[in-house]
């Protein structure tokens, strides 16, 4: 049943001795709609929020969900007190986490995450370009998509290089 499956998970959770166990639990409970998942995601940012590269995963196991929601999400997290867009390990964990890691929610049909996408890699080129050329990589396998978002992934593609002032 899911409800013995999420009390595993929960029970893991609460159970695990060290940040490691702690944050395989909180990967699993990133992909459950429960207010066990909210509840875990707060109090691990509370515990490790003095270490940067824990936080790093936080921010990371969020922009992996599977849920609708998460592009949302990722949105939010971009203005979220602990990420730093010029740091690029909280980038990695976060932009290029969802642009790249999450292939379900980044080719949403809209288009809406190609756009977050484009507008992330003329931001940080400005500051880092080669955060940004390893970022525009996610469109890199556009040919291997339907006719619809081929096209939404070649439009941004031509925004990116229209753009006054990219780097090479």
């Amino acid at each position: 049943k899911n409800e013995d499956a999420l009390e595993l998970v929960v029970n893991q959770y609460h159970q695990a001795e060290n940040m490691t166990e702690t944050y395989a639990a909180l990967r699993e409970l990133a992909n459950w709609k429960s207010p066990e998942r909210e509840k875990a995601l707060a109090h691990f940012y509370d515990r490790w929020s003095e270490e940067a590269s824990v936080i790093d995963n936080w921010f990371s196991v969020q922009a992996h969900s599977y849920f609708v929601e998460t592009f949302d999400s990722v949105l939010q997290l971009h203005k979220h007190k602990a990420f730093d867009a010029k740091n690029p390990n909280c980038l990695r964990s976060l932009v290029t986490a969802f642009c790249k890691g999450n292939p379900l929610r980044f080719h949403d049909a809209s288009g809406k995450a190609y756009r977050y996408c484009r507008e992330q890699v003329i931001s940080i080129d400005s500051y880092n370009h080669l955060m940004a050329a390893g970022l525009v990589r996610a469109f890199a396998q556009w040919r291997r998509f339907d006719k619809e978002r081929q096209s939404l992934m070649q439009a941004e593609l031509k925004k990116i290089q229209a753009y006054e002032g990219l780097s090479k």
